[in-house]
């Protein structure tokens, strides 16, 4: 009996042993037969490790070579994920997570990083789940090699090259050079366009710092380069043994601007002074608004200027106050420092990071005057065009309310010149030319213009469409991003505002508007660098040109000079060269351009219509107008309230000189008439352009000030002599 048992325990023993083995049999023909490929993948997955090679970014010159924007070598520390998957979700088991936290406790001290800010970098949803995570950026070289020396400790750590952008003139041109950030994160509720998806699609790292400013925006597709890769054999540990593959990075294109920095940082210096200037100066104001308000300053706290070549388009210097330095938005700020620098919910006239010159959409005042002179002499309606005459008695009633005496019930009818306080009543400028009302900035003369285009029309928009082949209410198609095209009302545009609630359920296109319009006043909303092109399409005789701030585009590598901060130029690939682009040719012919220059002419000289000056003669008296001659217009924005403190300044010249062919623009917000704030600054732009001023060399920037409050430290001009401010007294009649 016992030996049955005994055969038959060992014949259960068999037959469990031939499953067994039966088993397993069945599993490695499955492994090697059926999950082959698998297995494959995985292995060589697990045994090999890609790396992308970031690209040096291209860098950025001015006209004459100097580095406006450069990169520093910068070490990263990453973490491979197929090496230490992610856990950081609530739900993970606690034997990995007690393992993690142990592995950011062991590299948060080789990296002075707190060991939650590790590892809430690496639960970031920033990064795809196929791209190592960087944990820090900028380690030092010792750093990296106690790390890299002990792989076996820091599985799947890995220090790699990579670049940080510097900006060695900061802040001059920081609204026009921008700035880097991060690829911003997908927000479908408020983006139509998935741009995490456009980066990805591109081949960026979600990582990577692209340019979300200025030049660094506009031609990031240039600047950026293309990645490389390097594939790495490693073992069980994540050591390297080999490189397998290595396909080199293709680094970014070298960008060279038109803006030349000389004249670009003599511009900010000249806004600022003034700006400041205008702070302490007590506002025109009238018996009425004194008795009302008392006395009051003007706020003059933003502006801009605009240096155009009329020839090519070209910019040559573009500046914003306030301003910014764009080294603060790299990435490394401490926490709280960037609300300090640039707080929310300030007054857009504190706004720092909005370029004014192409975002800004101002009421523009007189200095649009010879725009409405010309759509009056294309279409007609000054019989005789040069020759003709209108009788200015001060005040003007709208054709509407002539034929109808009871309209002036429900609505005005009556407008004015600016006041005259000898005369006490609006100034009268008698019998005048369009040269003559363009000299005096007469309004009545233009009142008569914008009303006539409605009424004497049947209401069809021909005076905004002559208006729109100088480029108002649109964009100028200048290189920078988030440019506004204004507004340039006309029955459809008033009716698509009321439908976004910007103005009342019934406010139309009315004679009224029209009126206003003309003189650059009402709906009406332009920007600095759109009134400048505009200029310039009458200095160059009637080309509209496309305005940019690229000169040409360079292959990688542009040598540096034996001077330091420049490159060498004779030494550049060309890649691209900008050739001036024409938008649109306008009608020019001697009849229609040359009653307006002579006007705008007349404007900067001292010169006499009917016992009336010019409104900018004496402030440009003592210019040198036999060496560089001008032709230039005063504008007055009335502010809110209509109250003087809160008019804004405008004025805008060219040269009539080819050989400085050059249109200058300047817009000081709430800074009084436009004689007083933007036409000196004009002025010291034209000194600076003909070589008649000194100014200061073009230095590299000192370190950041860290302690700093403010977003860009305050500067001065190298002398105040070409404003005039304390010897030139502006006064009503200047207003323009």
């Amino acid at each position: 009996m016992a030996g049955d048992r005994r055969n038959t325990r060992l014949a259960a023993l068999g037959v469990v042993a031939l499953l067994l083995f039966g088993g397993i049999g069945i599993r490695v023909w499955f492994l090697q037969v059926i999950d082959a490929s698998t297995l494959r993948q995985r292995v060589e997955f697990s045994a090999r490790r890609t790396i992308t090679i970031l690209p040096r970014r291209g860098r950025i010159f001015d006209i004459k070579g100097r580095i406006l924007a450069d990169n520093s070598r910068v070490l990263s520390v990453t973490v491979d994920r197929s090496v230490m998957p992610p856990v950081c979700s609530d739900a993970a088991p606690k034997s990995r997570e007690r393992r993690y936290t142990k592995f950011w406790n062991l590299l948060s001290g080789p990296l002075n990083v707190p060991p939650d800010d590790l590892e809430a970098r690496f639960c970031s949803n920033r990064y795809v789940p196929q791209e190592p995570v960087p944990l820090k950026d900028g380690v030092t070289e010792d750093q990296a090699l106690y790390l890299l020396e002990r792989r076996e400790q820091y599985p799947g750590i890995d220090v790699v090259e990579t670049w940080r952008r510097r900006y060695p003139y900061a802040p001059i041109a920081s609204h026009v050079i921008g700035y880097m950030g991060s690829i911003p994160a997908d927000n479908k509720s408020t983006k139509k366009v998935n741009e995490t998806d456009v980066y990805k699609d591109k081949g960026y790292l979600l990582s990577e710092r692209v340019g979300v400013a200025g030049v660094e925006r506009t031609y990031e597709d240039v600047l950026h380069g293309t990645a490389g890769k390097r594939v790495y054999e490693v073992d069980a540990n994540g050591r390297v043994l080999r490189t397998v593959e290595e396909v080199p990075a293709a680094n970014g294109q070298d960008i060279q601007l038109s803006i030349d920095m000389s004249i670009q940082q003599y511009a900010e210096q000249t806004l600022e002074t003034e700006l400041r200037f205008r702070k302490t100066v007590n506002a025109v104001q009238s018996k009425s608004e004194l008795e009302k308000y008392g006395r009051k300053k003007y706020v003059a706290t933003a502006g801009s200027v605009v240096v155009q070549n009329y020839l090519t388009g070209a910019v040559v210097a573009m500046a914003s106050y306030p301003t910014f330095d764009n080294r603060w938005l790299d990435g490394t700020l401490p926490p709280g420092k960037f609300s300090q620098l640039f707080p929310a919910n300030v007054p857009p006239d504190q706004a720092a990071l909005t370029n004014r010159a192409i975002q800004g959409g101002y009421n523009v005042g007189s200095s649009f005057k010879p725009f409405t002179a010309y759509s009056a002499l294309q279409a007609g309606l000054l019989p005789g065009g040069a020759n003709f005459k209108y009788l200015d008695v001060g005040t003007y009633k709208i054709i509407a309310c002539q034929r109808d005496k009871s309209r002036e019930l429900s609505q005005k009818c009556n407008f004015r010149n600016a006041w005259s306080p000898s005369l006490g009543r609006p100034t009268p400028y008698g019998l005048i030319s369009v040269t003559e009302a363009l000299t005096v900035s007469s309004d009545t003369f233009f009142y008569q213009i914008g009303d006539a285009f409605l009424e004497l029309t049947g209401g069809q928009p021909i005076f905004q469409n002559e208006l729109r082949q100088f480029g108002f209410g649109q964009k100028t198609g200048i290189d920078l991003p988030f440019e506004r095209s204004g507004i340039l009302p006309d029955k459809q545009v008033m009716a698509a505002l009321r439908k976004k609630k910007v103005i009342l359920p019934d406010e139309t296109f009315t004679s009224g508007q029209s009126i206003l319009l003309a003189v650059g006043q009402g709906i009406l909303a332009v920007s600095p660098m759109q009134l400048v092109n505009a200029y310039s399409a009458f200095a160059n005789g009637g080309s509209r040109m496309q305005p940019s701030v690229l000169a040409a585009i360079f292959a990688p590598g542009t040598p540096d000079s034996a001077i330091t901060g420049y490159v060498d130029l004779t030494q550049a690939q060309v890649v691209f060269t900008r050739d001036p682009k024409v938008i649109q040719t306008l009608d020019m012919r001697p009849e229609l351009r040359d009653p307006i220059v002579q006007g705008l002419q007349n404007v900067v000289r001292k010169v006499a219509i009917n016992g009336h000056m010019s409104t900018g003669g004496r402030v440009f008296q003592k210019f040198p107008m036999n060496l560089l001659p001008l032709a230039g217009k005063t504008g007055t924005a009335q502010g809110g309230g209509n109250r003087s403190e809160n008019d804004s300044s405008v004025f805008v010249a060219f040269s009539t000189d080819p050989n400085v062919p050059y249109t200058v623009g300047a817009y000081l917000e709430r800074a009084g008439y436009g004689a007083q704030a933007s036409a000196p600054v004009v002025k010291c732009m034209f000194y600076a352009l003909g070589g008649f001023a000194k100014m200061d060399p073009v230095r590299q920037a000192d370190p950041l000030d860290l302690t700093a409050t403010i977003a860009a430290p305050l500067r001065q001009m190298p002398s105040q002599a070409c404003l005039d401010n304390y010897s030139v007294i502006v006064s009503r009649a200047d207003r323009g």
